[in-house]
């Protein structure tokens, strides 16, 4: 994916989240802001139902004494948050009551009205008459002598309630605040998570581009190198193959002519060899992978150095080599036999040739010789385009196998100590079952 990509990616990503969290913050404080108001109105049902029972509780056969009633009336509104209660008549008339109520006439009973910092709840009581009908004392307005209970007008009759709101709507209030500094928080975690995002997505882009240029600037630097070491060991030959044109060219024997010859043929084939050994390092081919299984390959292999292992009084043996890897088989032959050719050059007669396999999941494959050895400074340069410890080599053998090797993911690792013996183990190799075909 893209840098661009990834950044559109997570623009997209934080704005879905800050929509995300500004929608559940926003139900949460819905559900604070009901918790709230209900509360108060449930403390305003609890006074109703309290002042409907201290009605009834004051009634003597339908008569009610004004003075009790009065009192009632005001020990409720003189309760802390409470702004009024009343006893309304049918039309919202005040028969009784104390305090201040909403104006507007009645509401529907049980349902709370908010106004003006404030809540008020209506509900209808019940309570028993005396026939006092709307010309009594209480419809009149006139205040009843103490100690004389009078009838009430004729009901049905309502009871208002109106509490202060201020506490509850400061607590709304600051429920509201919390959630917008929540909401800001969470936006700015958000926006910083995504520009630390973009930046790592940018430095990544950066330290991508970084690799491919040093890459780039090492294949040109081995590049270079392989066209000075090409130009070196193409001029020797050519000097030599000149020298031999000179020479038939002054006349002398046809046999002498013949020898000088195949000497120019020699010379050629090497040049030719060199090219073709730039030209691989330059070029790579492009990898075919495939389930390659590792016996079969290694084995057909010691077949093919037996002759020249045998003439040289060198063993090759093959040991523990199970296993199947995911590699292109062709490309892996050609860096196992380099490394047993060299391992061959190293060797002495009565010296011993061992091919292993080792390691799980990422395996690797060890040809062991009983050789000359190396010394650390040899180690450090032996994969460099040529640069040979044998006087006929040409100095590509492990520079392929290098190249072979970092194409698969893997890596050469060599140990050696002189007139020891050395180890070149090719690392890395991922097993067939884990190669994820």
């Amino acid at each position: 994916m893209s840098a661009k990509r990834i950044e559109y990616a997570i623009a997209m990503v934080t704005m879905l989240a800050m929509v995300a969290s500004a929608f559940l913050l926003q139900l949460d404080f819905q559900k604070e802001r009901e918790v709230h108001r209900s509360l108060l109105v449930t403390r305003a049902e609890t006074t109703l139902d309290a002042l409907a029972a201290g009605l009834r509780a004051h009634g003597r056969m339908g008569r009610y004494r004004h003075e009790r009633l009065a009192y009632i009336f005001e020990e409720l509104a003189e309760t802390r948050d409470v702004m009024g209660v009343a006893l309304l008549d049918e039309g919202g008339r005040k028969i009784a009551g104390a305090g201040s109520i909403p104006e507007g006439g009645l509401f529907e009973a049980g349902h709370a009205r908010w106004d003006s910092g404030r809540v008020s709840l209506y509900s209808t009581v019940a309570l028993e008459t005396g026939g006092g009908g709307p010309g009594g004392g209480w419809g009149r307005g006139r205040m009843a002598e103490e100690g004389t209970w009078e009838p009430l007008p004729e009901g049905p009759y309502h009871i208002v309630v109106s509490l202060d709101a201020t506490d509850t709507l400061r607590a709304i209030g600051r429920s509201r605040t919390r959630t917008i500094l929540v909401f800001l928080a969470l936006c700015l975690m958000a926006i910083s998570g995504a520009f630390l995002a973009v930046g790592w997505s940018r430095r990544r882009a950066l330290r991508s581009e970084l690799a491919q240029a040093r890459a780039q600037a090492a294949q040109q630097s081995a590049l270079a190198q392989l066209g000075a070491g090409l130009a070196h060991e193409t001029k020797n030959p050519l000097g030599i193959v000149r020298g031999q044109a000179q020479l038939i060219a002054d006349g002398r024997e046809d046999g002498e002519r013949v020898a000088r010859a195949q000497t120019i043929v020699d010379e050629i084939d090497r040049v030719v060899g060199q090219i073709d050994g730039f030209l691989k390092l330059a070029h790579p081919p492009a990898l075919s992978f495939g389930p390659v299984a590792l016996r079969p390959l290694l084995t057909t292999l010691v077949a093919l150095v037996a002759d020249e292992a045998g003439t040289q009084g060198v063993s090759v043996v093959l040991g523990d080599a199970d296993g199947v890897v995911w590699a292109d088989e062709g490309q892996l032959r050609r860096a196992v036999l380099n490394v047993l050719l060299n391992a061959l050059q190293a060797s002495q007669a009565g010296g011993r040739i061992e091919i292993s396999v080792t390691g799980g999941d990422q395996c690797a494959i060890c040809v062991r010789d009983e050789g000359c050895g190396m010394e650390r400074a040899e180690i450090e340069r032996v994969t460099e385009p040529y640069y040979s410890r044998f006087p006929n080599g040409t100095g590509l053998g492990l520079a392929v196998v290098k190249q072979i090797m970092e194409a698969h993911g893997g890596r050469v690792q060599i140990d050696s100590q002189p007139d020891v013996g050395t180890t070149v183990c090719l690392v890395g190799l991922v097993r067939e079952e884990d190669s994820g075909d």
